[in-house]
């Protein structure tokens, strides 16, 4: 994928995911992340917040992806994140300690990715888990689960986890 193709993406999302689920999507901050030595665009960095204005609900999305002359661009980190705010300003700098669902792309002693479920000390990591890939979650797949914890789903039931 290319910035310009991820632009789009972006543009989909927002499109597909807003009105009608009752998000207000912020502007998205993302940013180019430059060669040194060419004017070609090595990789981005994504911060993007969107509220459900029927509740103090939000998402949060951070993507940063990369590449080099000789590799491809591909997403180096992600992190996902579903739960209350206390204020709206400042949602994508926002330390999230209220957590429905967060999957964080970090791997801790080499577990994988993990979920956080209903607590920021909840983590359930790719180890314990035969399915889903956590590493294979992009941006619409984390919000449509994020939009059946909203019908009263477990986090377990609505990332559809299963144990080992």
């Amino acid at each position: 994928m290319d910035y310009d193709e991820y632009k789009n993406l972006l543009r989909a999302i927002k499109k597909n995911f807003g009105k009608d689920l009752g998000i207000k999507w912020n502007v998205p901050s993302l940013q180019p992340v430059p060669d040194v030595v060419s004017p070609d665009i090595i990789g981005w960095r994504l911060k993007w917040a969107g509220v459900f204005v029927a509740d103090k609900h939000y998402i949060c999305v951070r993507e940063h992806w990369q590449g080099s002359s000789k590799d491809p661009i591909s997403r180096q980190f992600f992190s996902y994140h579903y739960g209350p705010y206390i204020r709206l300003e400042g949602l994508d700098d926002a330390r999230w300690k209220a957590v429905v669902a967060r999957i964080d792309s970090v791997s801790y002693s080499g577990r994988g990715p993990h979920i956080h479920d209903n607590d920021k000390d909840k983590r359930i990591f790719q180890d314990q888990l035969t399915d889903p890939d956590l590493s294979q979650f992009d941006i619409p797949k984390f919000i449509e689960c994020a939009i059946k914890t909203r019908r009263a789903q477990t986090v377990t039931q609505a990332f559809d986890l299963r144990f080992k």
